[in-house]
């Protein structure tokens, strides 16, 4: 993307428009998932785009993908080690299934509510407990 002059901005601007804080992009910068820019004058300019890749950091990292794995992530959209990718990729996939899988026999598994005449108590007491 061609930028101009004023699709830049500072730091604290960038911050509020993703909606973290300078902190955050500090961390990200540190963590090599944000370059860091050269300064220009006595403050460093941020390009717009940053602010689609902090939203892909914050949606990757609510998905479950740890910030190691975002950056292999990353370095895809980047142009590097496409291998990495596809094996965060696949293992992170391999996560998904398994915990689809988790989910859909705790589905299955059946509750029942036993009213017990003695007293009038409820209770929830688990029926069959391995999945058919």
């Amino acid at each position: 993307m061609n930028e101009g002059l004023g699709d830049w901005m500072t730091v604290g601007r960038l911050a509020k428009v993703a909606g973290v804080g300078v902190e955050t992009i500090r961390y990200y910068q540190g963590r090599g998932l944000l370059p860091i820019p050269k300064n220009a004058g006595s403050f460093r300019r941020y390009p717009a785009s940053m602010i689609q890749r902090i939203g892909f950091i914050k949606r990757a990292q609510s998905l479950g993908f740890s910030l190691d794995e975002v950056k292999s992530l990353l370095d895809l959209e980047d142009g590097r080690n496409r291998r990495a990718i596809q094996t965060v990729t696949r293992r992170r996939l391999d996560q998904i299934d398994e915990k689809v899988g988790d989910l859909q026999r705790a589905y299955s598994t059946r509750w029942r509510t036993r009213f017990h005449a003695d007293g009038g108590q409820c209770s929830s007491v688990m029926a069959d407990t391995v999945p058919r």
